[in-house]
């Protein structure tokens, strides 16, 4: 039955009529096919070109030698969870915001059209825009990479990504540094104010029970 059909499908649609035709109007399609790629070639010239930087970080498993402070785990750079942090971390707002003020792209026609006046989120979306941030896979390297118009602007943007972001890493260490000094300061001044309180109710006890001065 299916051969059937395809001869009467045959015997309906004259194939080589079909060629024949086209091929006399070859001249048609050729110049519709060069049309076509003239076009297309003219567009793509066009386009500005984008230029792409490539930096690349590793995580390392050194732990942070914090006070150990009850309710507060400490978690661990080995951990999928923490090294995927860090890939978030490298195109937050908080970064790229670093990463605006320190290049200073607000005054940057280049990057601010002149007479519009973006708001800090709104410029800080833009720089993530042209950042991207990939785990190798089975491994804590990080792929780093800015897009941009210029090549200048794409490498310094990618350099100045990473100095921000082992700036930001520093500056939250020192925070966390400053809130153990001050947990220990407060700390001691517990114990000094308990201590002060001891020798306050010995020297009561020992006034009155006339006891011998135990200095």
């Amino acid at each position: 039955p299916i051969q059937s059909v395809m001869e009467e499908l045959g015997t309906a649609i004259d194939f080589r009529r079909i060629f024949y035709l086209l091929l006399r109007q070859w001249w048609i399609i050729a110049l519709i096919t060069g049309i076509v790629t003239a076009a297309t070639i003219g567009y793509a010239m066009r386009l500005p070109k984008i230029f792409e930087s490539r930096a690349v970080i590793q995580v390392q498993q050194q732990q942070q030698q914090v006070v150990k402070i009850q309710g507060v785990n400490d978690e661990s750079p080995a951990s999928p969870d923490f090294v995927n942090t860090v890939v978030q971390a490298l195109t937050s707002r908080n970064l790229m915001r670093r990463v605006v003020e320190a290049n200073n792209l607000r005054a940057n026609p280049a990057f601010v059209s002149p007479g519009s006046n973006p708001t800090d989120i709104q410029i800080a979306d833009k720089m993530a825009g042209m950042v991207k941030a990939q785990l190798r896979k089975g491994t804590r390297l990080i792929d780093i990479t800015v897009e941009d118009a210029d090549p200048v602007m794409a490498r310094d943007l990618g350099a100045s990504v990473v100095r921000e972001f082992l700036r930001e890493n520093i500056s939250q260490r020192v925070s966390i540094s400053n809130v153990a000094t001050d947990f220990l300061a407060e700390e001691a001044q517990k114990l000094k104010r308990k201590l002060e309180d001891s020798e306050s109710k010995l020297q009561r006890y020992t006034e009155e029970k006339q006891a011998v001065s135990l200095e």
